[in-house]
């Protein structure tokens, strides 16, 4: 299905510079993550990183997920369905080993 993401990651690919398709993407956002359709909720780290992972009270089992890299950007993202008005805490790891705390209610 068509997801705000889907469409990032398309238009991207098609541009000459994806990395300024991101910045513009970007620059609209009001709050992340990003909650599309009060179910869907997009996470995105933006940094320099070889890789980012995603850990919290989301997922049942505290195994981290990894974070998709959008090629030719410094971004990260992963979609998860959560159930509507869920209150959330999570954390990226960057690099296996830099932890950075995001704790927001989606």
């Amino acid at each position: 299905p068509g997801t705000l993401m889907n469409e990032l990651v398309a238009r991207a690919a098609a541009a000459g510079d994806p990395q300024a398709v991101v910045d513009e993407f970007l620059a609209r956002q009001t709050s992340f993550p990003i909650v599309e359709n009060e179910r869907t909720a997009h996470f995105l780290f933006r940094g320099a990183a070889q890789e980012v992972t995603l850990r919290g009270d989301l997922f049942d089992d505290l195994v981290e997920r990894p974070l998709t890299r959008l090629a030719g950007t410094d971004l990260f993202y992963a979609s998860f369905e959560l159930t509507p008005d869920a209150r959330i805490g999570y954390q990226f790891v960057r690099d296996l080993d830099q932890t950075l705390t995001e704790r927001r209610g989606l």
